[in-house]
């Protein structure tokens, strides 16, 4: 007799078998359409996630490797323990995830699980916020090339880099249990006689990792194409392409709105990530055992936190008559002013409610 477990288990392999054989018909029926969607994500990869992502991941795999990681979280402590009640080589993940984009920050989280720099629980709380898009992109595709106005580009990606650190902050208040960082690491980890091996070691391990993240924009870039194109060029299918694979789904709402109606949209787009990246992001911490629900509804908060701060910063910096995509944004002095402020009070609103609710919790 099938008892209820097995009868679920059944019910999600059907599920997914069907759903699988499904997806399969229809990238065959509309092949042409998946077609050169793939070779648009390969241009892609080959022009601007490699170049820009491959030296990264070198780079922190080599310094995580060399042990400089421990040491400097020994001097990011003071920053990231009072503000995120986690280790200082956590520090070292977060610069990484905002320099060099997804899924960087993840990689980096997990070669310091490994190394021994952070502990499984504060790599769990650390994912949300440490695995951000990068300037290269933000500024230069998403700005420059598809906003053609480098001046949005940076704009959004300071509304990235916040929402990042408010959600880093937010997180701290809903951990399930304390955590407690370690002194003695600083002084026990030893760096590899060999250098060379380090270097070795960091390219390929590297490579892997570039070959799975664009193995995985190829694959929904060919896969949800079908469907794009049956719900037709509108804000709706737009949104949907974004939130499978958030790089279409910008590309398609900066052609298709204007300016004031695509940023706050395109801000939550960045800061959630997309499926693409979160599967990319799955792939990573296997290996390491981690659990994706904390990753899954940190960047979902960190979503709408930056469709608000965007939004309200849209407002007061009155954009309707100084934001046009044909031409250079005017950051006016006092309108950027008006900006910062309204984000540091929503900020501290924020702030003061999520405090009151632990307070509220205690007694």
């Amino acid at each position: 007799m099938i008892n209820k477990k097995s009868r679920i288990i059944i019910l999600k392999k059907s599920i997914l078998y069907a759903s699988t054989v499904f997806l399969m018909l229809t990238v065959t029926a509309f092949s042409k359409t998946s077609v050169s969607c793939a070779k648009d994500a390969l241009r892609l990869c080959a022009e601007n996630i490699i170049p820009s992502l491959f030296p990264f991941f070198v780079l922190s795999q080599f310094l995580i490797n060399t042990g400089f990681a421990s040491t400097a979280g020994k001097y990011l402590s003071p920053v990231m323990r009072p503000l995120f009640k986690v280790s200082g080589a956590g520090g070292i993940a977060f610069f990484i995830g905002i320099i060099s984009g997804y899924p960087s920050g993840a990689k980096a989280i997990c070669d310091l699980l490994r190394s021994g720099a952070l502990q499984k629980e504060e790599s769990e709380r650390l994912l949300p916020y440490c695995n951000n898009s990068g300037p290269l992109f933000i500024i230069g595709a998403v700005g420059l090339g598809m906003l053609k106005n480098m001046q949005a580009g940076i704009f959004l990606y300071i509304i990235h880099i916040v929402s990042a650190i408010i959600t880093g902050i937010s997180l701290r208040f809903f951990s399930a249990g304390k955590i407690k960082t370690k002194n003695i690491l600083y002084n026990t980890v030893s760096l590899p006689e060999n250098y060379g091996a380090a270097f070795s070691y960091s390219i390929k391990d590297s490579v892997s990792s570039i070959l799975s993240v664009c193995g995985f924009i190829v694959f929904f870039s060919s896969a949800t194409a079908p469907f794009i194109a049956l719900l037709g060029e509108n804000m709706t299918g737009n949104i949907l392409m974004g939130i499978t694979e958030v790089t279409g789904g910008i590309l398609k709402i900066s052609q298709n709105y204007d300016i004031n109606t695509a940023l706050p949209v395109i801000s939550a787009l960045l800061g959630f990530g997309g499926i693409c990246v979160t599967l990319q992001v799955m792939g990573i911490v296997k290996t390491e055992n981690l659990s994706m629900k904390p990753y899954i509804q940190g960047k979902l908060l960190q979503g709408a936190i930056s469709f608000v701060l965007c939004k309200t910063a849209l407002n007061k910096m009155l954009v309707a008559s100084t934001f046009s995509i044909e031409s250079t944004i005017n950051f006016e002095t006092g309108n950027l002013g008006a900006a910062i402020t309204s984000i540091f009070i929503i900020c501290a609103f924020y702030f003061s409610v999520l405090a009151l609710r632990k307070n509220f919790k205690k007694d």
